[in-house]
């Protein structure tokens, strides 16, 4: 292997990206986790940010590179509120209380019989 064909493109922003989500989808459920969202909301935050490429491996550090990681975060929420209004799925129908209700006492009731 050459050290040419070691040498890779990178986005100084793509692994704070990466986190930024992980962290607030974590945060809050209203947000999906599927994996076509995490890309969709991945690549609006990463058009949203300086380009920041480097070449691998590189002695230059990467947090020298990176975006502030307020402004990442600020990125991720705005493209986790436009992904979560414009989903690229169906949206679930949310569970009402009623039916988790009407499930629990059912399950009970079964138990009861046996």
């Amino acid at each position: 292997m050459s050290a040419q064909s070691a040498m890779k493109l990178e986005n100084a922003n793509y692994e704070r990206v990466i986190l930024a989500i992980e962290r607030l989808t974590v945060a809050n459920p209203k947000y999906c986790q599927c994996m076509r969202c995490r890309l969709d909301v991945t690549a609006i935050a990463l058009n949203g940010l300086p380009p920041k490429y480097f070449i691998s491996p590189s002695s230059m550090e990467i947090e020298e590179l990176a975006s502030p990681i307020l402004m990442v975060e600020a990125s991720v929420l705005y493209a986790l509120e436009r992904v979560s209004g414009h989903p690229h799925h169906q949206r679930p129908e949310p569970k009402k209380a009623s039916d988790n209700i009407k499930k629990t006492s059912e399950k009970v009731a079964e138990k009861d019989i046996e």
